[in-house]
């Protein structure tokens, strides 16, 4: 996965390398422009409505047993691409085989007491000698990210801000007046050898009208945005 980040970013170029930051946030970029989207072709969006089973004939969905208990019906030329985490995708599919071991990211939300100077200070700072691993900052807010950020679960939270304290000072020259610490336990899959061979493609599951997405399937890239829009592009792609 590490040579196909590389061959596919750092050695085409400089282009190919730049980082594109959301200007506003990742909602606006790409989620409220894909439900606008949807809407206009007349699709129904349903929020809050978790999937509790399928119902199947044969090797075909023919519906989908939502919270309330209500059936959707699968119509026999309805195709359905399920993008769920790999647990919930096991729940509802008990014969999947998927990456059963994940990784936390930390990330943490910091506001420093004024911006720091534009034309000095980069949006985006990567740090490599650090606690903190990715500094993202819009004016006076920076947002920290650590990736695979199992190792500093059982730091004490007063230890763990004071590192990320530093990391700051170093960067920016200040610390910060805030500081807000956001664990996400289960963010990626394990980028392991025996994991990633647990990674299935889009067409894994048996059922004919069914395809599977999300960044921890099999699209040869780690658990990012690019692997999550990779899998949305074969699953559409498998249907032909």
């Amino acid at each position: 996965m590490l040579s196909a980040v590389l061959r596919q970013g750092l050695l085409r170029g400089a282009a190919a390398a730049c980082p594109m930051v959301a200007r506003e946030s990742l909602s606006a970029s790409l989620i409220e422009p894909a439900l606008t989207y949807l809407a206009a072709q007349g699709a129904r969006l349903r929020f809050t409505t978790p999937v509790r089973g399928f119902h199947r004939v044969e090797e075909r969905l023919t519906g989908l047993r939502i919270g309330n208990g209500e059936i959707i019906p699968i119509t026999p030329r309805s195709r359905v691409i399920l993008a769920v985490p790999p647990s919930a995708a096991q729940r509802l599919l008990p014969e999947l085989t998927v990456p059963t071991e994940s990784r936390a990211i930390l990330n943490a939300h910091a506001v420093l007491p004024v911006p720091p100077d534009a034309g000095e200070t980069p949006e985006l700072l990567g740090l490599i000698d650090g606690t903190g691993e990715w500094f993202l900052r819009r004016g006076a807010r920076v947002a920290i990210t650590i990736s695979a950020a199992d190792s500093f679960r059982n730091w004490p939270e007063e230890k763990l801000g004071a590192a990320l304290q530093t990391d700051l000072l170093r960067l920016y020259g200040c610390a910060p007046e805030t500081l807000t610490l956001i664990w996400e336990k289960r963010a990626t899959f394990a980028a392991t050898p025996d994991q990633v061979a647990l990674r299935p493609k889009a067409r894994a599951s048996a059922l004919a009208n069914l395809r599977l997405a999300g960044d921890w399937t099999d699209t040869g890239l780690p658990a990012t945005l690019e692997g999550a829009i990779r899998s949305g592009i074969r699953a559409a792609e498998a249907w032909f």
